[in-house]
């Protein structure tokens, strides 16, 4: 059987990871290169938009919880403040998934 769950976090994965040009792995490393902290605040925010809790969020990306909050609250404030990421997120949104 299908997990709906599952299939919509893999959607989004892929979708941020295309949009990005991060993959999983780098997002799930710790690192704070600009471009995988943004990969990693966008994707977090799109599964909260996705209704994912944060607990799962964090299992998938491999962090804790609070987080989670962190990347997205930082995803707000770049997203009102910074254009290029305003971009990248807006690309993120709109980038067709390939796994359906």
């Amino acid at each position: 059987m299908i997990n709906p769950r599952k299939t919509i976090i893999d959607n989004t994965i892929s979708r941020v990871s295309a949009a990005t040009g991060v993959t999983i792995e780098e997002i799930r490393a710790k690192n704070r290169h600009m471009a995988i902290v943004y990969a990693r605040n966008i994707l977090c925010h799109e599964l909260a938009e996705q209704r994912v809790r944060n607990g799962e969020i964090g299992e998938v990306i491999h962090r804790d919880r609070s987080t989670i909050y962190n990347c997205i609250q930082m995803y707000r404030n770049d997203y009102a403040t910074d254009q290029a990421f305003r971009e990248l997120a807006q690309q993120a949104q709109a980038e067709p998934s390939n796994t359906l």
